[in-house]
């Protein structure tokens, strides 16, 4: 009786065992940034909001690359290229316009059902408008490469990025808010110095790293009740609290934008 209980206390262990290696071996994206490696399993993916695009006439769904950038804490800002990673071996490096992820999708449904593994991999990689050799299938690792926060302007004829360097070149304002002195350039004088033409302007949207975004009204821009700070009380901005806030003199706390990544004219 010893002996069959032994042998069955044994079997239990060995599925437990057999179970623990086929959870562990659970197929996962992996993204690099840094020192830190962030890992996210199919089913996780597809509880991030979906997305769709077109490619060569199929519907894929999928999520958008900068939603995970944002749930693994990365600085959109301080992106400066991408080295994607398939498990055959493919490997393409993504400049830092696309490796922002705005228009990046990672796709696991192909017009409405799971992808085929063996033809294109639990998850691949689709850039809409983008050369094929961007479209990535098998894909399994990201690199991210971190670099010096850039501020990027998207109007109708261009998208331009901007370095704190030169936004220090401007002339410099300050505004006290919640009994804190900012400094730094009015986002009116940015806009003249970049020729922008107020009179057809529609909305003023600023977009952080964490994707939360502000609709400026005109009226507040044009007499330089908001400014792009880089400092508080005198001293810069740290890097955890982003290289430039969006401080709006006579607005409530959600009008302040915190680690300012994107500015959007339309």
């Amino acid at each position: 009786m010893k002996k069959k209980s032994l042998i069955f206390i044994l079997s239990l262990l060995s599925l437990f065992i057999i179970s623990r290696r086929v959870i562990s071996s659970e197929w996962t994206l992996k993204l690099v940034f840094g020192e830190t490696q962030a890992e996210f399993s199919l089913s996780e993916l597809e509880e991030f909001p979906v997305r769709e695009a077109e490619h060569r006439g199929a519907i894929y769904k999928g999520v958008l690359l900068r939603d995970l950038f944002i749930e693994a804490g990365i600085d959109i800002g301080r992106i400066e290229s991408l080295e994607v990673f398939a498990s055959d071996g493919y490997q393409v490096k993504y400049e830092r316009r696309i490796a922002k992820g705005f228009n990046v999708i990672l796709a696991y449904k192909k017009n409405g059902v799971p992808l085929s593994e063996e033809g294109e991999g639990k998850i691949r990689i689709i850039i809409p408008g983008g050369r094929s050799s961007l479209q990535i299938k098998f894909l399994e690792k990201i690199f991210v490469k971190l670099g010096k926060w850039r501020l990027t302007l998207v109007t109708k004829e261009k998208e331009k990025e901007y370095s704190l360097a030169i936004l220090k070149k401007l002339p410099v304002r300050e505004i006290e808010f919640n009994s804190k002195i900012y400094e730094g350039p009015s986002l009116k004088a940015f806009l003249e110095g970049e020729g922008i033409n107020f009179n057809e302007i529609k909305s003023i949207e600023v977009i952080a790293a964490d994707n939360y975004k502000v609709n400026y009204e005109l009226e507040a821009v044009l007499e330089d009740k908001v400014i792009l700070a880089y400092k508080v009380n005198g001293v810069p901005l740290s890097e955890k609290r982003g290289d430039i806030r969006c401080i709006f003199l006579e607005g409530g706390k959600e009008t302040q934008v915190k680690r300012v990544e994107r500015i959007i004219i339309k």
